[in-house]
C-alpha cells in the first residue's frame, strides 16, 4: 500500500510553538513577521514582557534586585544609572544601560516612557529625585511604581539620615501613582531568603534581613504588579 504520509515534512517543538524540520522555523517565521524570535515566541505563548527600569542600578541592594530579576520569566530590564561602567557584565548582560541623571527630569523622561513598572533604589536627595521620577511618570504615562526606603521613618524624633528616606516615601504615597513603598531593616550579604512583612501602620519587627531575601520580593512585585499596589510596608527576619 502506498504511504500518503512519506512526504510529509517532520515537525519538532520550539517551546509550545510546533515548527517545521524543513526551514520554515522560528527563525523564518520571525523574518518574515519583522520580529525577533523571542517576540515571536512570546506572541504564541501569550507571554507579555514586563518592562521594567531600575534607577540606581550600580547600588549594591539593586544589583542583588537586577541578578535575581533576570532569572524571572518575562521581564525586560532597563539598567538607569549615573556611571554604567560602574556595571559589570555579569549584571548589564541581556539587560539595556541607560546613562542618566535622576536629578535631571528629561534623562528620566527619556529612559521611562514605553516601560511598565519603575524601581527606585538610590540615596541622595531623595526629596527632588522621587518628585523628579514621579513628574516623568505622569508626564509619559507609566503609573507602577516600587520604591526602596528605610526602616525607622516613622520614628520620633526621626534621625537625620532617615529624613531623606522618609520624603521619598511622602511622596510616592501623595503622587497619586500605583505605588508599594519597601522598607527594608538592615542588610545583610547571607546566602538565604528569609523574610517577615509588616504593613504600615504596623510597628516593625525583626531585625536585618538578607540583600536576597530584598529581591525575591522585589522580583515577586515585577511578576505580578498587583502584589502590594498601594502599600508601604517594612521587610525584615524574624529572629
Amino acid at each position: 500500500m502506498e504511504n500518503k504520509h512519506k512526504n510529509k515534512p517532520g515537525t519538532r517543538k520550539l517551546g509550545s510553538l510546533e515548527v517545521s524540520e524543513i526551514g520554515f522555523g522560528c527563525m523564518n517565521v520571525a523574518w518574515a513577521y519583522n520580529m525577533p524570535p523571542s517576540d515571536l515566541l512570546n506572541r504564541h505563548t501569550n507571554q507579555k514582557m514586563t518592562r521594567i527600569i531600575i534607577i540606581g542600578a550600580t547600588g549594591g541592594l539593586a544589583q542583588n534586585v537586577i541578578e535575581t530579576a533576570k532569572k524571572a520569566d518575562n521581564i525586560q530590564l532597563t539598567l538607569f544609572a549615573r556611571t554604567p561602567g560602574n556595571l559589570s557584565a555579569r549584571i548589564s548582560g541581556g539587560t539595556t544601560v541607560v546613562q542618566g541623571d535622576a536629578m535631571n527630569i528629561d534623562d528620566l523622561k527619556r529612559a521611562i516612557a514605553g516601560q511598565d513598572l519603575v524601581y527606585v533604589n538610590l540615596s541622595g536627595d531623595l526629596d527632588k529625585m522621587s518628585q523628579n521620577i514621579i513628574t516623568a511618570m505622569k508626564e509619559t504615562g507609566v503609573r507602577r511604581i516600587v520604591a526602596i526606603s528605610s526602616i525607622g521613618i516613622y520614628e520620633e524624633p526621626l534621625q537625620a539620615i532617615l529624613k531623606p528616606y522618609r520624603k521619598l516615601a511622602d511622596n510616592i504615597e501623595a503622587s497619586g501613582l500605583d505605588y508599594t513603598v519597601i522598607r527594608p531593616n538592615w542588610f545583610t550579604s547571607d546566602n538565604e531568603i528569609d523574610y517577615h512583612i509588616t504593613r504600615k501602620p504596623e510597628p516593625e519587627v525583626g531585625g536585618a534581613v538578607s540583600r536576597k531575601s530584598i529581591a525575591d520580593l522585589v522580583t515577586k512585585i515585577f511578576a505580578n504588579p498587583g502584589l502590594h499596589k498601594n502599600e508601604n510596608i517594612g521587610i525584615s527576619k524574624l529572629r
